[in-house]
């Protein structure tokens, strides 16, 4: 069976060539849609929202504290902000992957989305497949039988690549592992420190998963076993992405204003603050701009980094 035939008949795919529609889901109609909930949280001001988000979801809500609501600061909606493994000023160049936000770099990249190229295709570097959705769906399917029967035989291991299956049979729960485990680097950006594939066979000739780090196995599953999307998401709008990579300078600079993206009130936020950055982010998503005067109610550092 081929590896495409695993999924096919059980999804629709998502045409980028049927999907025009999403070449403007940028930014502004993220925090758009962000707002709607933020201000059904207030209840009319009588509850306060602390807003956070992880990686671009940092980066995200703290575009939202700086972005002009029709005159409006968006900061003012909030008691406070937590960012994590993410945020501006150059919190993504510790991963090898910094903002690519330069006048020709976005030049080429609007391009790109005006000629079809509307979903963001980076997880296709893993080598799971050419799809928007491919590698997603893999990850998806590891949880799930992980969660399923963590011990058994796995599923998955013969309908790898060639170049990424291990040599050996393992188990449902050590193949998720082989996938997401930082030990085996892994060209994926959510990584964990869970353990490592066992080193001799079971009586079924089977290597399973030893967990020997601040993460489990059984909780990775449950982020990735779904039944919904729970870690990556399927289809992600290229414009968001070039819209975000022109959010990390954190300011109203010409380019922002050609792109629509109203960052006017970054050096006026005075809420407070929690950042929390692994060994890989090194926190500098907590780096502030001249005169941004937020409260720092905590800045962390861990030496690990986890999805769960």
């Amino acid at each position: 069976m081929g590896r495409r035939k695993v999924v096919d008949d059980h999804y629709r795919s998502q045409d980028p060539a049927a999907s025009a529609f999403a070449a403007k889901w940028g930014l502004g109609l993220t925090l758009d849609d962000l707002r709607a909930v933020v201000l059904a949280a207030r209840a009319g001001g009588s509850r306060r929202v602390v807003l956070g988000g992880h990686s671009w979801g940092a980066t995200s809500a703290l575009a939202y504290a700086a972005w002009d609501f029709a005159g409006h600061p968006g900061f003012r909606d909030l008691a406070g902000l937590a960012v994590i493994d993410g945020g501006v000023l150059g919190a993504f160049d510790g991963t090898g992957a910094p903002a690519q936000g330069s006048p020709e770099e976005v030049r080429q990249r609007l391009a790109a989305i005006d000629g079809g190229a509307v979903f963001d295709m980076t997880l296709t570097g893993v080598g799971l497949g050419g799809r928007a959705e491919s590698t997603q769906i893999w990850y998806q399917l590891a949880g799930w039988y992980a969660r399923q029967d963590p011990g058994a035989r796995s599923v998955l291991q013969p309908r790898l690549p060639d170049a990424l299956r291990p040599s050996f049979p393992v188990s449902n729960a050590a193949l998720l592992g082989l996938l997401v485990d930082a030990g085996f680097g892994w060209p994926n950006d959510i990584s964990v420190h869970s353990g490592h594939i066992a080193e001799s066979a079971d009586s079924s000739g089977v290597r399973g998963w030893v967990d020997a780090g601040i993460t489990p196995i059984s909780r990775v599953t449950e982020a990735y076993a779904g039944p919904v999307p729970g870690v990556w998401e399927w289809y992600w709008p290229a414009r968001l992405s070039v819209d975000l990579d022109v959010a990390d300078v954190y300011a109203d600079t010409g380019l922002a204003r050609s792109l629509d993206l109203r960052l006017i009130h970054a050096t006026e936020i005075d809420v407070p603050l929690y950042a929390f950055g692994t060994a890989t982010r090194r926190a500098r998503s907590w780096r502030r701009p001249a005169r941004w005067r937020p409260t720092p109610v905590c800045r962390t550092e861990s030496t690990n980094r986890t999805a769960a």
